[in-house]
């Protein structure tokens, strides 16, 4: 009875339809005008499901929610707010007073609890539970179990011992229903994430993206098969990073032990040279003391004896008696004191009082307390940089290196065990570098800084475009700026792709006799004097330019690359120009190009990026940066400036890759607006006849407009092509006259050589 007593306020306590207990939220109880009573989520689908009623009835049906019960329609304002319907505060306050009551599943997960069957619990002698529907959220017996997986209605339903549901209670929260609708999940809901049935597409779930539950199950343990894999591998890099881990907390333990022993046996030391020092300036005072003592007590001793002989003396002196008598101590008198005026005792201490210890305390406990200092390895490994290619750019199986410098430190050991170099790619997988080598040198300059050398080479198997984390630390601790982002490429032997520092020998398009040598040899390229033209020393001693690339020529074939190649030098050797290097806009893109002195532009497209900063030095978001590569030499860059900006806002643009900036960078930019109207046209400017046009009807007739091409050829001009096909060069400064107003500012500009002429030679300085 009290069992059917919980159970009868346990349903007055649910909503009639979701079987779900009310609350404060989507369950709160609203009473309809029948004086039923059902929960907020349930009223609204009731209200947005289609009505049945006949087509006289639509019309007064349309603003009502209509019971499920007795089916009288209650009237609303919007038939689809159902919040508008009264709470019923009196099912609300009793359940205020009534007990949380925790869900029966989470009952069944007690151990200690003692569940009887939900169905034969009328017997005389109920039947102790074995198994809990977590669709139904009931309790079964063995028998009503069986009974229960065997039923049409009920055999899809998730029937789980209660054994099982004890040791693993993220059962309970599975069910093969839907918990809206009672029905069996069917598809799985993309954009919501969750198992869904066929009600709840038409109704709760309209306009998502479904698929079959097979095919969700199927993707999601392929998914999970590569999550494995991943995990598998992940596992073993982590096992290795513990055992690292615990290695280097062994190897802290034993220095901890070590700096300890030391710190207590130098501390000891200390403190037995103090006790020393202290017998040695107590014993030095008693001596001091002994020896001024006895000749103070020597010198008391002999004026209290002249005192004496004196006094009596005196006394004598006073005394009545025969002339005889007088006579005798008058002479006694006389030779007394003529005894004392001979011997003339000082009168004054023969030393003084004043013993001190003359030592400068201050001096002495700045010293005690600031003796020893514990280092911090990391902080030492701070103090240490690495420098040159291989932290930057590695070529797929080429060899590289770098040096490793730090303080002259007693610290520091600089033995090549002391340095740990690890790779890992961006995924933290482990990589092998092959061919490791640390040899410990002294730098030639002065003063000799030790330093040691690295060198290594990355496996075959890496993709040609993608990077490595390089971790170089010096006594577990990663040096400064550790780990470093390494670029993948290719090896470049072969080709005639060159690089400063690069080996090389004549090449496909070689038209310079022996300057190479007889037989022809090799020679090392020394640097780029042009973008096209690559200056090398020959091991016979010759010195020469040759095309690499200049008119589609190579004349250098590259034999062996580079170890040494600073990646910083490649960024720094690019070149840039365009119109997005001087103005910016906020309506529309504007463009620049990045050019490269070697067939670098696909690495470096992944590394470049474009900041900006205002005249205070506040970063500004660029909007829409786009970095693509144009040719093997060359990227295109695109940006726009914010909204926000003000009108009158100058910008410096940094163009960097991997931090290091690009030649010129950072750049002033101002607003591309500015110049529309005035006459300081640039090239990709549309542009009209100016003030001081002269030249007829060379635009056309009549006039139009034309396109800055670019350079004029001489200071001050500039190359225009018209819309009528006429092409000629404008005045842009030169005498002060201005033949060209700009109409409309160009998004790009076109990249240029730019060359400077100084007696009669042309000397090129870069791009614009």
């Amino acid at each position: 009875k009290k069992k059917k007593k919980r159970k009868k306020e346990k349903a007055r306590m649910q909503c009639q339809l979701c079987s779900e207990r009310f609350d404060l939220g989507r369950h709160c109880p609203r009473l309809l005008g029948c004086g039923h009573t059902f929960c907020t989520c349930c009223l609204g689908k009731l209200a947005s499901a289609p009505s049945q009623a006949r087509d006289d009835d639509k019309q007064a049906r349309r603003a009502a929610v209509v019971c499920p019960t007795c089916r009288q329609p209650t009237r609303t304002a919007d038939p689809y707010d159902v919040r508008a319907l009264a709470k019923n505060f009196t099912l609300l306050d009793m359940l205020e007073m009534a007990p949380d009551e925790p869900p029966a599943a989470a009952a069944a997960l007690s151990a200690d609890s003692s569940v009887e069957c939900d169905v034969c619990d009328e017997a005389d002698k109920p039947h102790p539970a074995t198994h809990r529907c977590l669709d139904c959220d009931e309790a079964f017996c063995s028998a009503t179990a069986k009974v229960h997986t065997r039923s049409k209605i009920s055999r899809l339903h998730n029937v789980v011992p209660l054994a099982e549901l004890r040791a693993n209670p993220r059962l309970a929260q599975v069910s093969v229903l839907c918990r809206d609708h009672n029905e069996p999940h069917k598809f799985f809901d993309e954009t919501c994430h969750r198992p869904i049935c066929h009600s709840c597409i038409v109704l709760d779930h309209v306009g998502h993206k479904c698929q079959t539950l097979e095919a969700a199950v199927q993707q999601a343990e392929q998914t999970v098969a590569a999550l494995l894999e991943r995990a598998q591998c992940r596992a073993a890099a982590l096992q290795e990073a513990v055992q690292r881990v615990q290695a280097v907390q062994l190897r802290l333990t034993t220095n901890y032990e070590a700096a300890a022993q030391e710190i207590d046996a130098a501390c000891k030391r200390v403190h037995t040279a103090v006790e020393q020092r202290e017998k040695e300036l107590l014993g030095d005072l008693d001596s001091k003391y002994k020896v001024r003592s006895f000749a103070l007590r020597e010198q008391s001793e002999t004026l209290t004896t002249l005192h004496e002989c004196v006094v009596r003396a005196a006394e004598r002196a006073n005394c009545q008696g025969p002339p005889a008598h007088v006579l005798q101590v008058c002479a006694d008198l006389t030779t007394t004191l003529d005894a004392l005026q001979h011997s003339q005792p000082s009168l004054t201490p023969l030393c003084g009082p004043q013993m001190e210890l003359a030592w400068d305390q201050t001096l002495l406990m700045q010293h005690i307390v600031n003796v020893g200092l514990v280092r911090d390895c990391s902080d030492l490994a701070q103090e240490c940089t690495a420098q040159g290619g291989g932290i930057a750019l590695c070529p797929v199986t080429g060899r590289v290196t770098f040096i490793v410098t730090g303080p002259e430190s007693d610290d520091i050991d600089w033995q090549p065990e002391n340095l740990t170099v690890q790779a890992e790619t961006a995924d933290g997988q482990p990589v092998e570098l092959f061919g490791l080598q640390i040899q410990r040198e002294i730098q030639p300059q002065e003063p000799a800084k030790p330093h040691l050398l690295v060198q290594y080479s990355l496996p075959a198997s890496l993709p040609l475009s993608g990077t490595v984390q390089l971790s170089v630390m010096m006594l577990g601790c990663h040096i400064r700026n550790s780990p470093f982002t390494v670029m993948c490429r290719p090896r470049r032997v072969g080709t005639t792709d060159v690089m400063a520092g690069d080996r090389v020998s004549r090449g496909p398009d070689w038209k310079w006799g022996n300057q190479d040598g007889d037989p022809p040899g090799l020679g090392t390229v020394l640097g780029f004097d042009d973008d096209d033209w690559a200056r090398v020393k020959w091991d016979t001693g010759n010195e020469y330019q040759y095309r690499v690339g200049r008119d589609q020529k190579n004349d250098l074939l590259v034999v062996e690359e580079s170890t040494h190649l600073d990646f910083a030098m490649v960024v720094q050797d690019c070149t840039v120009g365009g119109l997005g290097t001087r103005v910016w806009r906020s309506d529309s893109p504007v463009q620049f190009a990045v050019a490269c002195r070697t067939k670098m532009a696909t690495m470096l497209a992944e590394f470049l990026t474009v900041q900006a900063v205002d005249a205070a030095g506040t970063p500004v978001a660029l909007v829409d940066v786009q970095v693509s590569k144009k040719t093997e030499r060359q990227l295109l860059v695109s940006y726009c400036a914010p909204g926000t900006l003000p009108p009158d806002a100058v910008l410096q643009l940094s163009v960097t890759a991997l931090n290091f900036h690009v030649r010129d960078s950072p750049f002033t930019v101002t607003p591309a607006k500015g110049r529309t109207g005035t006459t300081e046209a640039l090239p990709g400017d549309r542009v009209k006849r100016g003030p001081d046009w002269e030249w007829d009807n060379q635009d056309g007739d009549p006039p139009g407009l034309g396109t800055v091409q670019g350079a004029g050829g001489t200071e001050g001009w500039m190359k225009v092509l018209w819309d009528n096909g006429n092409s000629n060069s404008y005045r842009v400064g030169a005498d002060d006259k201005y033949d060209l107003i700009v109409v409309e500012v160009s998004a790009a500009g076109k990249m240029k050589k730019k060359f400077l002429l100084s007696g009669g030679k042309k000397k090129f300085l870069g791009f614009f």
